[in-house]
């Protein structure tokens, strides 16, 4: 839409009868003529209502600066050095609104119009000329104010690091832990403690931009520069490449089998279809959870939190009650005390250990997501994703929210802070290591060197050597609490998938919002679904199955822990930036499972060249 705009200046001259304090005044409009002193400067522009409406306040509010433009009723004579200044900001100010076009009609004195739409873009650079990349701008609103922080108010307030605690419980301490542990000894398990402490600096580095903007840090990473058009496709394809693959699903269809027959699947598939059923309702069990909470963050919460204090009261009291104290001694040096590799070690193995030890890829992002939805400092302001059997939740915002910053804001921004440290610190950091020992601990006291822990078995070996060496009751209470390992992490991956897919799809492609966001999330979680049905039925067993989650978590881990680092020293303002400390955990984030990434994809290299020397 082409429209003529004018502006219209009063100030004092040596022929009006307006006195020294008069304050100047300005009409814009459509077709509206422009002089200021005699001097005539119209312009037509060219581009969205929106822009030309930011425009057009600029003029408006700039124009307050010709009092100090006008000396012996003549305009200030510009140096060169100023005048280079503001064609500088103004193409900023142009680079900014890329579809605006102007042209003059009649040029009038350009250099005095200049100067006050420069002053005015310095009152407003904070909102409407900020950096937000290739994303629309964010909005502004006051950073609401957190419950003050005590003991008491961190349990009521923590909890997106539930959920990826029961998601991460599953693979990586419960079945990956204790095969490699019994494979190669418990003196390999400082990778674990490596990755769980890098991907909690990458964690809360991912939460720290959430707070700022009521966005997933996928959503700053989609800011990022070529935008959408790239990084949308790309992580869609990775996250499904990862965890599309119901891994977790023939986990519990093991459990529940060995539960009802007394026995181990057989080694050899003879029970191959039987769980591949079972598997199939672990996949409607999850749809049915995942789209019944009116807000599935919250629902997820409960849920994790039930699991979690199942999981860990069975795994402390037989820790207790059976391990020895000796044991207990070697399996924490294992943990603290690093040691050479094995000369026999499967990198891929190895691989699984680092990125599962916490939450292994994709999961890490997602915290951010349930952080927005949980209602995480400018989460408040942009609502979360409910299920869409259920009526009446907030719905998602589409775009983030920033806040001023003011000596509240940042004060109310330093208790939301401590909030993110204690989830991702005192809760899920603690919560992985505590599972990954607790795990281990027991089954190398009680799992021969020799067992063969791998096919069918995955998931349910640990209820087998309890049974036969401690009570026989514990093979079904063993069983229980391998079921809700499984499941949660089952439930977990899902939502993490079709979360972080909807999210992307929903800033990536805006024709999408208007069927709402909880109805995007649904066809998501039947399309997630339709093809895990086929990759049950194509797959091998559980381990083969969460092979493919450890190879693809380290390069996810590599790639995002740089660009968060980018993320948040571009977009975040010079106050809530990591320190440089953080900064080197997160660039040491990127290096580990950068290596980790490169190591595997030699091993398939090497194997895929094998395979064709010897067809």
């Amino acid at each position: 839409m082409d429209q003529e705009l004018g502006v219209t200046f009063l100030a004092k001259t040596t022929h009006s009868s307006t006195s020294a304090n008069h304050v100047p005044s300005v009409a814009v409009g459509p077709g509206s003529s422009t002089s200021w002193h005699g001097g005539v400067g119209r312009f037509k522009s060219t581009g969205p209502d929106q822009e030309q409406e930011d425009l057009a306040e600029i003029l408006c509010k700039g124009c307050g600066l010709s009092r100090r433009l006008v000396r012996n009723d003549r305009f200030t004579r510009m140096d060169r050095s100023l005048k280079r200044a503001v064609r500088g900001q103004l193409s900023v100010f142009w680079q900014k609104r890329p579809s605006l076009r102007l042209r003059w009609v009649d040029p009038g004195d350009r250099l005095a119009m200049m100067l006050f739409m420069v002053e005015k873009m310095d009152d407003i650079r904070g909102q409407r000329t900020v950096d937000h990349g290739c994303l629309p701008a964010w909005k502004s609103a006051e950073l609401p104010a957190p419950l003050p922080f005590s003991m008491g108010n961190v349990v009521r307030t923590v909890g997106p690091g539930a959920i990826l605690l029961a998601g991460s419980i599953g693979g990586g301490e419960w079945i990956v832990g204790p095969l490699v542990a019994v494979t190669y000894g418990s003196g390999i398990l400082w990778i674990a403690t490596v990755g769980i402490v890098l991907q909690m600096l990458f964690n809360l580095e991912a939460v720290r931009y959430t707070l700022y903007t009521g966005e997933p840090v996928l959503t700053g990473i989609l800011r990022l520069s070529p935008g959408p058009k790239l990084w949308a496709p790309f992580y869609i394809f990775i996250g499904v490449v990862q965890l599309a693959v119901p891994a977790m699903a023939l986990g519990c269809a093991n459990v529940i089998f060995s539960a009802f027959t007394g026995d181990l699947p057989d080694a050899q598939g003879v029970n191959a279809t039987t769980l591949l059923w079972i598997a199939y309702g672990m996949l409607a069990v999850t749809v049915v959870i995942l789209l019944s909470g009116r807000s599935i963050e919250v629902m997820l919460e409960r849920l994790s939190w039930l699991m979690i204090v199942l999981i860990f009261s069975f795994l402390i009291v037989a820790n207790v009650l059976f391990v020895p104290g000796a044991q207990w001694m070697d399996t924490l040096k294992g943990f603290c005390i690093p040691s050479a590799l094995p000369e026999d070690y499967d990198i891929m193995l190895l691989a699984l250990l680092a990125a599962t030890a916490g939450s292994g890829g994709l999961g890490n992002l997602a915290i951010a997501n349930w952080v927005r939805d949980k209602g995480f400092g400018m989460g408040a302001h942009t609502g979360g994703i409910g299920g869409v059997l259920r009526k009446g939740h907030q719905e998602l915002a589409t775009t983030g929210y920033t806040f001023p910053m003011t000596d509240t804001n940042l004060q109310r921004w330093r208790d939301w802070w401590k909030y993110a440290v204690a989830d991702q610190t005192g809760l899920w950091a603690v919560g992985c290591a505590v599972g990954m020992f607790l795990n281990v601990n027991i089954a190398v006291q009680l799992i021969p060197a020799d067992a063969d822990l791998h096919g069918y078995a995955a998931g349910a070996f640990q209820a087998k050597f309890m049974a036969q060496s401690l009570w026989h009751g514990f093979w079904f209470l063993c069983l229980m609490n391998g079921f809700w390992v499984l499941l949660s992490t089952q439930i977990g991956n899902t939502d993490v998938l079709v979360r972080t897919t909807s999210d992307i799809c929903w800033v990536s492609w805006p024709g999408l919002q208007r069927y709402g966001v909880s109805k995007l999330y649904a066809c998501t979680l039947a399309a997630v679904i339709t093809w895990g049905v086929v990759a049950l039925a194509i797959g091998e067993n559980a381990i083969s199955l969460f092979k493919v989650l450890g190879t693809m978590a380290s390069p996810i881990l590599a790639i995002a822990a740089i660009q968060i680092l980018r993320v948040n020293t571009r977009f975040l303002p010079q106050p809530l930036r990591p320190p440089l400390w953080r900064r080197i955990g997160l660039l040491a984030c990127g290096l580990f499972y950068g290596a980790v990434a490169m190591m595997l994809a030699w091993k398939l290299l090497r194997d895929l060249f094998s395979q064709l020397l010897n067809s």
